[in-house]
């Protein structure tokens, strides 16, 4: 389904693949609701590949999403980049918790990939494979970094990005939530975002089998809802080998144009200001404020 809400619209789908018998990828969106007095309230978009095998890495991925969401709206004074790490790894132990408690349960945990939107500014929090991009005026970045043995080795200029391709550790995780595993240190960061942006989360199972351009493609020339479709059916076509799961938000122009009539409206008896304020509004580039 497409959710729309001023400022984006967004489509999400997770398919089990051809080769899996359970589809252990889980996401959440959670829409701030545009209603309400709190006005800063973020929107959450997140995706996650379960670790474990069986039902065991549907169970966390499906506790780090919905962790993640809870504890995040629980801290709204905080800064956003703090809420999240604490959100994260507060999901992390909810995780091993539940696994303790559960012997079938045992070693399992999940990637995670958090989207907080807060006005025009969008906090990413990462840890493990799965994806963020940005795609803006038709060309397309990859936001995170894969936590893996092999981009490590890639980083280090051990081995070729087409070695890793290939390379017999290259599913292998340096962090991930769960699993028994110490508190994971997420990457965090932010990025200005402005209309006409799409950004795209997924995992594995998408960008293993559809290269970056065809997700490009694919995101920048139709609807959010029916660019997923059409991505996974794509990886489906192509052997569909591991869970399927991608998120794909384009962020419109209502939220842009509502900043600007209210700072109109607020500078409407200067006229030397007014003219100033298509450029300030319209006219600004996107830019990294932090890692």
């Amino acid at each position: 389904m497409i959710k729309n809400k001023p400022g984006f619209m967004v489509g999400a789908v997770s398919d089990t693949g051809k080769k899996r018998k359970n589809n252990e990828d889980n996401w959440v969106i959670h829409r701030a609701d545009s209603s309400t007095a709190n006005k800063t309230e973020p929107s959450l978009f997140i995706v996650a590949d379960g670790i474990g095998g069986s039902a065991a890495g549907e169970v966390a991925s499906k506790i780090a999403v919905e962790g993640v969401v809870k504890a995040y709206l629980d801290l709204p004074e905080m800064n956003p980049s703090a809420a999240l790490r604490a959100a994260i790894l507060d999901a992390h132990k909810q995780i091993n918790t539940r696994a303790e408690e559960f012997p079938q349960f045992t070693g399992m945990g999940s990637t995670l990939t958090t989207l907080v939107l807060v006005g025009d500014i969008a906090y990413l929090g990462q840890i493990g494979d799965s994806r963020a991009y940005l795609v803006r005026d038709n060309n397309m970045v990859q936001l995170t970094e894969d936590q893996t043995v092999t981009a490590d080795l890639v980083a280090q200029g051990k081995i070729t990005p087409a070695e890793a391709k290939t390379h017999s550790q290259r599913h292998v995780l340096i962090q991930a939530m769960g699993g028994g595993r110490n508190a994971p240190e997420p990457d965090l960061m932010s990025y200005a975002v402005k209309a006409g942006d799409t950004l795209i989360l997924c995992t594995d199972g998408l960008y293993n089998l559809v290269n970056d351009d065809e997700i490009r493609r694919i995101a920048v020339y139709n609807n959010p809802q029916s660019a997923c479709e059409q991505m996974v059916q794509l990886a489906n076509e192509r052997g569909g080998t591991d869970n399927i799961t991608v998120m794909v938000i384009k962020m419109t122009g209502l939220y842009w144009m509502r900043r600007l009539q209210r700072a109109l409206q607020q500078l409407k008896n200067n006229a030397q200001a007014v003219s100033a304020i298509p450029g300030n509004y319209l006219g600004h580039n996107a830019y990294r404020v932090n890692k």
